[in-house]
């Protein structure tokens, strides 16, 4: 009897490791590099900015209009929240050939879903605009959502063409993975679960329709107990990250991605193939075609300029797109979110 139960012990135990591996081998597989259709030539990109915004989103657009291709043609939407007519009109400064800007006023009240403290003054509410995108957008059957927190270095249009068959979206999973549980017969196993970020997203809005998205993310941010974040916890709830297009991270470069943080994180396991020959993070700073200030650090303050990739740059367009360009000086930040 007793060799009975030791064999159907090991039996579970090896069942148990199996099923680890299979489950980490889903996990950091490689990823498949997504379709690109070369015919297209017009990207459709939106915006979203208020008046705290405003004036990084200049810089933004500065940088992807000086740094796209000749013959791209950027289709871009500015959802404008709360701003004055005046404010809306410097945007079309802008336009030039193949370079169409239209923005698009809205007030915050149109939010009317949830009631939410904020608790992270770079995260406020006009962020849940990304729920309702598929209905401002009705006429669009996808779209290239940037935030206004990066800066562009080269042509966007090969990111707009990813082919984005029947996937939700593409995004950069985030660096910064938060910890879940395998519980198993015998062994409990812990793991690193990436989400995506969502301030670079290629959406599919005809998908998103069909499924009634918007719905669904109303209703995951009304249960939602994690305020701070406000439209990414909702977006990976809805549509997690087995659902979307993983992006090569050079479209959503962290500005500061640290030696530590590209080995602590294996980035180049969850990344492969993306990351396979490079082999630290100035490497990868090198490739980057979208630079993400996402976090509390910021190149409009003083004392981040010296820890963000691309900080100095930032402010060189800074500094093109508005000669009286000014620093927003030090900046205190008590919480990372």
């Amino acid at each position: 009897m007793k060799k009975y139960i030791i064999i159907f012990i090991l039996l579970l135990l090896a069942v148990s490791i199996i099923s680890a591996s299979v489950y980490f081998g889903l996990k950091f597989k490689k990823n498949t590099v997504p379709t690109v259709i070369k015919d297209n030539k017009t990207a459709h990109i939106v915006f979203t900015t208020d008046k705290n915004y405003a004036k990084y989103l200049h810089v933004a657009l500065f940088s992807a209009i000086k740094n796209k291709k000749a013959d791209s043609v950027y289709d871009i939407s500015i959802i404008c929240v709360d701003l004055t007519e005046k404010e809306r009109n410097y945007f079309k400064k802008f336009e030039q050939n193949n370079v169409n800007i239209r923005t698009i006023p809205v007030s915050l009240d149109e939010i009317k879903f949830g009631d939410y403290k904020i608790f992270n003054e770079r995260v406020t509410r006009a962020d849940l605009f990304k729920f309702l995108m598929p209905k401002i957008f009705n006429n669009y059957k996808k779209i290239l959502y940037l935030d206004a927190d990066i800066l562009v270095r080269g042509d966007l249009l090969d990111l707009y063409n990813i082919d984005l068959k029947n996937n939700y979206l593409a995004a950069a999973l985030k660096y910064s993975p938060h910890t879940e549980m395998l519980e198993l017969p015998f062994r409990r196993f812990i793991w690193l679960e990436y989400n995506y970020n969502c301030g670079i997203m290629l959406l599919n809005l005809e998908k998103m329709r069909k499924n009634d998205i918007t719905k669904k993310l109303i209703k995951a941010k009304e249960q939602d107990k994690d305020k701070a974040l406000m439209s990414q916890t909702s977006f990976n709830e809805v549509m997690p990250t087995k659902k979307v297009i993983k992006l090569n991270p050079i479209y959503n470069f962290y500005a500061r991605l640290s030696d530590d943080d590209f080995r602590y994180f294996e980035l180049k396991k969850i990344y492969a193939p993306y990351l396979d020959n490079i082999n630290s993070t100035d490497e990868f700073a090198k490739e980057a075609i979208i630079v993400h200030f996402a976090g509390p650090t910021k190149p409009w303050y003083d004392n981040d300029v010296k820890i963000l990739h691309y900080s100095e740059e930032w402010r060189k367009y800074a500094k093109m797109e508005n000669p009286n360009w000014k620093s927003d000086g030090y900046k205190y930040h008590p919480v990372d979110y």
